[in-house]
């Protein structure tokens, strides 16, 4: 009999510490912690990247403010004038006779590799890091093949693919 009624005052204990401490059983001992649980960590920054034309402009003889300009993309990233987008002049949509330099803009952590480079450093604000790339620089690590009519250009972003620049050239 005494078992029994230990088996039941456990019971009935572990029911009404779920239920939670009321004013008449103020007293309830529970084996569940008293504490909330801490929080999961933050997950981690998804990999994203944007890649434009100074001032949206392929031509390296271009007028533009780059400082005015890096702050426009930084404020609203996932404008027109991605170059990630292929919705330009070229075949499929590449970007036809370009010779300015790119801005790369990236979220996220790791490496950032344009091509067979690695990008060092960069220039860190409102939480992306950007880097300024001369066309000498990207347009030596284009790459293509004979069933492609344009040469491209992959982004990775600590390891990951994140996009690719279609570029072609010609009258």
């Amino acid at each position: 009999m005494e078992v029994k009624a230990t088996i039941l005052l456990r019971l009935m204990s572990r029911f009404l510490c779920v239920l939670g401490p009321s004013l008449l059983f103020a007293a309830c001992h529970c084996d569940a912690p008293t504490t909330a649980a801490p929080p999961p960590p933050p997950a981690p920054v998804q990999a994203a990247a944007v890649l434009r034309f100074p001032c949206d402009d392929k031509a390296a003889s271009a007028p533009c403010d780059e400082v005015a300009f890096r702050a426009k993309v930084l404020a609203s990233p996932f404008g027109e004038g991605d170059l990630f987008q292929h919705q330009h002049g070229g075949p499929s949509g590449a970007v036809w006779n370009a010779e300015a330099p790119l801005y790369l803009f990236v979220k996220g952590e790791g490496l950032v590799q344009l091509g067979t480079r690695t990008l060092n450093g960069g220039t860190v604000e409102g939480g992306w890091r950007w880097f300024r790339v001369p066309y000498e620089v990207w347009s030596s690590g284009l790459s293509g093949s004979a069933d492609l009519p344009y040469q491209r250009l992959r982004v990775h972003v600590g390891g990951k693919a994140i996009g690719e620049l279609w570029a072609a050239s010609g009258e």
